[in-house]
């Protein structure tokens, strides 16, 4: 079976330091086990390295993980969520960081 994984990279501070709430997570989560039926979560906190305009930032996120049927429709559902997620309403990220890979699973 055609299979997509998808991981997704929830950061747990706002760009000016301030903690993201809490609920703002737990909202995101509970969104992708509705549609999905299920997802990971990382239990510590990853941290993620880069550069803009030779300045080093440094972001604290939280990783999850969907598996799910490879149709266009959940591509489309997490390009959707992705902008939202994105919004002031939410995270207030210019990007959330949402990658994605086929996968065969070993019968």
């Amino acid at each position: 079976m055609d299979r997509y994984r998808f991981e997704i990279f929830l950061p747990l501070f706002h760009n000016d330091f301030r903690d993201v709430d809490p609920i703002k997570i737990k909202q995101a989560t509970d969104e992708i086990v509705n549609e999905f039926g299920g997802c990971r979560a990382t239990e510590i906190p990853l941290a993620g390295f880069w550069k803009d305009a030779g300045v080093l930032y440094k972001d604290e996120v939280i990783q999850l993980t969907v598996e799910t049927k490879k149709t266009e429709s959940t591509l489309n559902w997490f390009r959707d969520k992705k902008e939202f997620w994105e919004s002031p309403e939410q995270f207030n990220q210019a990007v959330i960081y949402i990658t994605y890979q086929e996968l065969e699973v070993l019968s």
